[in-house]
């Protein structure tokens, strides 16, 4: 997917649809306060990218880019095929969910399945699902996500260190993440009266 995509050795992968409360502009200001640190930094982001409660939302994301001229680092892969999505979050060293609310979050149960690291906002669902296997940082706080993206992007690649392995299809991610969650469901159905 690399190759395809045109992606960088190591970037956060950010799969969400461009909707206001995914938090993009949050991205982007903690991008330009990691400039001088770490201008390596690559965030790429897949997803819809039309509000249509918003639809100037995108725009705003465009403007917010060239204005800190990040255009670089926030690399835009607008909407890819799902069977792309898990080699893409493999091949990165987090996934990035900066959202101000949620539900219950299938980039998080994937990444989960994958054991892809996280870098997640201080939802208390993200919490939920993934509290001691993630990095969380408090989702109105620039300052909070470019300190988690800092010290994740100082960890070594987990692809590189043996911790995730790439897909061999596209049916295996999927495979071991329902297999998760009937583990799951097992484990809570075990546990009631």
């Amino acid at each position: 997917m690399r190759e395809l995509y045109d992606l960088p050795e190591r970037y956060f992968y950010l799969p969400s649809q461009f909707w206001r409360h995914k938090n993009h502009l949050l991205v982007i200001e903690a991008l330009s306060l990691l400039k001088e640190r770490y201008p390596e930094i690559v965030v790429v982001a897949s997803g819809n990218q039309r509000d249509p409660h918003q639809p100037d939302y995108f725009q705003r994301v465009l403007s917010g880019l060239a204005a800190a001229n990040l255009k670089q680092q926030f690399r835009l892969l607008g909407l890819i095929p799902y069977e792309h999505i898990a080699p893409v979050m493999v091949g990165g060293i987090a996934l990035l969910n900066p959202s101000l609310f949620e539900g219950w979050s299938t980039t998080v149960e994937e990444a989960r399945a994958l054991k892809v690291p996280m870098v997640l906002s201080d939802l208390p669902v993200h919490k939920e699902q993934a509290l001691g296997i993630a990095r969380f940082f408090d989702r109105t706080s620039a300052t909070a996500l470019a300190d988690a993206l800092g010290q994740a992007w100082q960890q070594p690649s987990p692809l590189a260190a043996g911790i995730v392995a790439v897909p061999k299809s596209s049916a295996d991610p999927v495979k071991r993440f329902a297999n998760d969650f009937v583990d799951l469901v097992q484990h809570v159905a075990g546990r009631r009266p």
